[in-house]
């Protein structure tokens, strides 16, 4: 959940700020830039998944590292549940 939660700090950060950047985040936070860019596309990962790791009900192989090495993660809701496993969060309509 920190990984997802500094993702979305970093995210509200470089659109609130002209000068802000993934170089300067990563220096501030001593990570490689590729490792902040890795991490900036969980900021937009469903609230369901992100409510299913809270309650730790995700899949058993759903790790930070997995997460962070996606690659695409896609932008469709249903589609992230299927590619991460959450097969019951897709086509929810109630959280």
């Amino acid at each position: 959940m920190r990984t997802v939660a500094k993702a979305r700090i970093w995210l509200d950060e470089l659109m609130a700020s002209p000068k802000a950047s993934i170089k300067a985040i990563a220096a501030r936070e001593a990570l490689p830039a590729s490792e902040v860019s890795r991490q900036l596309p969980l900021a937009f990962l469903s609230p369901r998944i992100v409510t299913a790791i809270m309650r730790g009900e995700q899949p058993i192989d759903i790790t930070v590292k997995r997460l962070t090495r996606l690659g695409n993660l896609p932008m469709g809701w249903d589609e992230q549940a299927q590619l991460l496993g959450f097969t019951d969060l897709r086509h929810s309509i109630a959280g």
